[in-house]
């Protein structure tokens, strides 16, 4: 994708380009869907945005996994940006509204500690992809498992209520 000079395997002069669109293009994605998500939140309901946004998780997971060029792969961040900080948004409004008042605290802190063991997970899986002898699996593997996590969130949040009925 343009890192590396294919007949020498040697950097090229666009690799710090690359590397600060992806970053870039995540991060725009992230601030785009936050503010969507806001009002999503209220047209569509809890559980419609957590689908509308492990769609658009599962999109840019493909995208990314799929492409076949550096543009694909920018398109792809932008859509895992916009759904990764959504859920940023939505998760703890949701749990709030699924929770009973007495633990409502203790579940919204609990995102936290998830976020945190995700972040650690994350870390664990690509040291172990690295480990590889593949190079194509070595970045595609991480990246490809991110998209086990919007498929499961549709299935469980299939089977939750809109909100807390005491």
């Amino acid at each position: 994708m343009g890192l590396l000079n294919p007949v020498t395997g040697t950097v090229t002069g666009n690799l710090l380009n690359i590397a600060g669109a992806t970053s870039g293009v995540f991060q725009a994605g992230a601030a785009i869907g936050v503010i969507v998500t806001a009002i999503v939140l209220d047209r569509l309901g809890r559980k419609n945005s957590v689908y509308v946004n492990a769609a658009i998780g599962l999109f840019g997971g493909t995208l990314i996994v799929a492409a076949q060029n550096i543009s694909m792969f920018l398109a792809g961040r932008f859509f895992a940006g916009w759904s990764s900080f959504s859920f940023l948004v939505l998760t703890p409004v949701y749990t709030t509204e699924l929770s009973p008042p007495k633990y409502r605290g203790f579940f919204v802190g609990l995102n936290a500690v998830f976020i945190g063991t995700g972040y650690s997970l994350a870390g664990w899986i690509g040291v172990g992809f690295s480990y590889s002898t593949n190079p194509v699996t070595q970045w595609r593997g991480p990246l490809g498992l991110y998209l086990v996590w919007p498929a499961l969130l549709i299935v469980i949040v299939f089977f939750s209520p809109e909100r807390y009925v005491a």
